[in-house]
């Protein structure tokens, strides 16, 4: 699977109010949590090999995406809000060392930000709503998309769609 990076033009997109000063958005882990939940306990060979986040409308601002998707993944990883700043830094450095993460603290699952994340702003897309979608592969076949979308801006929050 070769995913390329989408770039933006010339956009003008805002900034959720909640980013704080977290290397991650707290919010954008609950939908990950959500995710990651419906692997607890699955059969062998339901696991994943992989998982596409995608992240897309305004909050895919390229100057906050990589905070979105640090909370994503670190919500895969089973982490929940309550995560320092320290925790979070140290298990995204292992993230990034490893090239993998623990799906719900069990699964390993490889992750490489140039094939498993897709950045799409809303000028690429403009009917696009802002949101996170994501997918669990097992080889190269899908087999689970759940998709988020975002509700509110202040504080920034998601439901399933």
């Amino acid at each position: 699977m070769v995913i390329q990076e989408v770039q933006q033009k010339d956009a003008r997109l805002t900034q959720p109010a909640s980013l704080g000063s977290l290397p991650f958005v707290p919010e954008a882990l609950a939908p990950a949590l959500n995710f990651a939940s419906a692997f607890s306990g699955a059969p062998a060979g339901f696991s994943p090999t992989s998982v596409l986040i995608e992240i897309f409308g305004g909050i895919a601002d390229p100057a906050h995406a990589d905070r979105i998707a640090a909370g994503v993944l670190l919500g895969l990883a089973g982490q929940h809000p309550s995560l320092t700043a320290e925790h979070a830094l140290a298990l995204l450095d292992t993230i990034r060392v490893t090239k993998s993460f623990q799906l719900n603290g069990a699964i390993e699952v490889p992750f490489s930000p140039e094939e498993h994340l897709i950045v799409t702003p809303t000028a690429l897309q403009p009917s696009q709503p802002d949101g996170i979608r994501l997918t669990a592969y097992h080889c190269v076949h899908p087999f689970v998309t759940r998709q988020y979308h975002a509700t509110g801006r202040d504080p920034l929050s998601f439901t399933e769609c």
